[in-house]
């Protein structure tokens, strides 16, 4: 199986929220639709090992667009936005970068 497919496998499985309405306020990785309506994800996952070497490759290879860059850190992973979207990725226990929420506009 591959990288991607690994990666891919415990969003189809666990993927959960989808349609929730977002919108908000503040910075972009805060407000990524503000004045129109998006979806957004949050994961509870299984596995944490076998990830992207960056929280940008895991962001690219969850959502298949590029541009990535970090907005901000926390005790959790980072932030993650590119256009109106926005990625929370987290570090596995070997090191690697999984997704475990986002939402889109």
């Amino acid at each position: 199986m591959t990288v991607r497919r690994r990666q891919l496998l415990p969003l189809a499985l666990l993927l959960a929220g989808c349609s929730a309405d977002v919108s908000g306020t503040t910075r972009q990785a805060d407000a990524p639709c503000e004045g129109r309506a998006g979806h957004g994800f949050e994961l509870s996952l299984a596995i944490n090992t076998g990830g992207a070497a960056t929280p940008q490759k895991a962001a690219e290879a969850q959502s298949g667009r590029s541009g990535w860059r970090v907005e901000r850190k926390d005790s959790n992973g980072v932030t993650l936005v590119a256009d109106r979207a926005t990625r929370h990725a987290m570090q596995g226990s070997d090191k690697t970068w999984q997704v475990d929420s986002g939402t889109d506009c």
